[in-house]
């Protein structure tokens, strides 16, 4: 794997309410409720990430391209799925380890969590690599939790990350076709992101300069054609405008 240093910077002093919330919600997650669209779902140390969540059901462990997601055969709505396995929920666990190096509980959830994910989803094999969207928003999740906390971490898993990542950042790059030529939406915003990130994250790397031009290139062409003159965007959705305000305050971040 290239040399890797994650584009997030860690926060400097961070407001008092903000850490509540932040400690709050993490505590949430410790005690074994991760929410997922609104609902509360029972998450145990090493969760099974291929679960359909909504209902009864198991994803198969294929490679992602035999993997039947639409068809009315397929197990389950996929959303449910990519939602956890966005790791929104491990960013927060991380952001608790930061403000809170001596509460153990945290850190631990988070390599358990971060372990089984790395053991049940290796490259390009189950659901979670179906998506480029996905791939690009775990990323995302992942280069903030190594800034908070990379340190922390096993460094076992920081390599397996690091290695993930790179590969991540690979597989965007090959279906990039498919997102430009079918998702001219918030996905193809995702996947610039997605690249940029990851471009920033491998810099000096020679493929990942290319992720990194072409990453930059994609979003703002997109972003041009994603909104309209009067503020309104070409989805017509209040939820995915706000989607995509987050990623873009994210790329602003990223600087």
């Amino acid at each position: 794997t290239p040399e890797f240093c994650s584009p997030f910077r860690v926060p400097g002093d961070v407001l008092a309410e903000a850490r509540q919330r932040a400690l709050a919600a993490a505590d949430r997650i410790v005690d074994g409720s991760v929410e997922v669209f609104g609902r509360a779902i029972a998450l145990g140390p090493s969760p099974d990430w291929h679960q359909v969540i909504h209902q009864q059901g198991v994803w198969p462990l294929d490679p992602w391209w035999e993997i039947d997601i639409r068809s009315p055969n397929r197990p389950g709505d996929v959303k449910w799925a990519w939602e956890l396995g966005r790791h929104r929920h491990l960013v927060l666990l991380a952001r608790a380890v930061y403000l809170k190096p001596t509460a153990r509980r945290y850190l631990d959830l988070l390599e358990s969590h971060l372990g089984s994910w790395l053991e049940q989803n290796p490259p390009e094999m189950g659901v979670h690599w179906y998506s480029n969207l996905e791939i690009s928003l775990r990323g995302l999740a992942w280069l903030q939790i190594l800034a908070l906390v990379g340190d922390a971490l096993d460094p076992e898993t920081v390599t397996r990350m690091q290695e993930t990542l790179y590969r991540s950042g690979r597989h965007l790059m090959i279906d990039l076709p498919y997102t430009a030529s079918t998702m001219r939406n918030n996905h193809l915003i995702g996947d610039g992101l997605g690249l940029v990130a990851l471009g920033l994250a491998f810099h000096g790397d020679r493929k990942a300069g290319r992720w990194l031009r072409l990453g930059n290139r994609l979003l703002n062409r997109q972003l041009h054609r994603h909104f309209n003159p009067d503020g309104s965007s070409i989805e017509d959705s209040i939820s995915y405008s706000r989607f995509v305000i987050e990623m873009l305050a994210l790329r602003v971040i990223l600087g």
